[in-house]
C-alpha cells in the first residue's frame, strides 16, 4: 500500500506533497493519480496534462531500473513560479540520453521529459538518486492592467 504524506508549510520551504510506491508497474497509475489530486488541490490543473506524462516516464524508468521503493515529491516554488516534481529510486545509475531506432519499443522516455520539461536534472545520493523535472505554472488571467 502506498504512504503518502502531505506538507503545507510556510517560509521558505515550498508546500508540497510526497508518496512511496513500490517497484510494480501499477505504481505508474498510482503516482499519476497522486500528481493530479495535488495539482487539483493546489488549482493548478493546467498542468495536469504534461505534469502526469512526464511523471509516468520517470516513474516508469525507476521501477524498470532502480527495482526498489519509489518517492514521489511534487513541489510548489512560487517564487520560481514553477512546479517540480522529484523521482526518488535506490539505483545509483544516472538515466541516460538515449536515440532508439523507429522500431524501438523503449528509450523515449527521457527524451520526452527533457523535451517537454522547463527544466530537469539528476541528483546522485549515496543510496540512489533523485530525478526532477519542472515546469512553469499558469500566469494568472484577468486583474491586469491594460494601457
Amino acid at each position: 500500500m502506498p504512504r503518502s504524506s502531505v506538507g503545507v508549510l510556510t517560509g521558505p520551504v515550498a508546500p508540497h506533497r510526497s508518496i512511496s510506491l513500490p517497484a510494480a508497474a501499477p505504481s505508474v497509475r498510482g503516482a499519476r493519480q497522486f500528481v493530479t489530486a495535488t495539482l487539483r488541490e493546489w488549482g493548478l490543473s493546467l498542468l495536469q496534462e504534461d505534469m502526469v506524462l512526464l511523471t509516468s516516464e520517470l516513474v516508469t524508468n525507476a521501477i524498470l531500473h532502480g527495482r526498489c521503493v519509489v518517492s514521489v515529491v511534487v513541489q510548489r516554488l512560487d517564487a520560481r513560479g514553477v512546479v517540480r516534481v522529484e523521482v526518488q529510486d535506490g539505483s545509483p545509475d544516472v538515466p541516460l540520453r538515449m536515440s532508439p531506432s523507429r522500431l524501438a519499443t523503449t528509450g523515449r522516455g527521457l527524451n520526452i521529459v527533457i523535451a517537454a520539461a522547463q527544466s530537469f536534472g539528476v541528483v546522485a545520493a549515496p543510496r540512489g538518486k533523485t530525478v526532477w523535472f519542472e515546469l512553469a505554472t499558469p500566469a494568472p488571467s484577468g486583474g491586469g492592467r491594460r494601457g
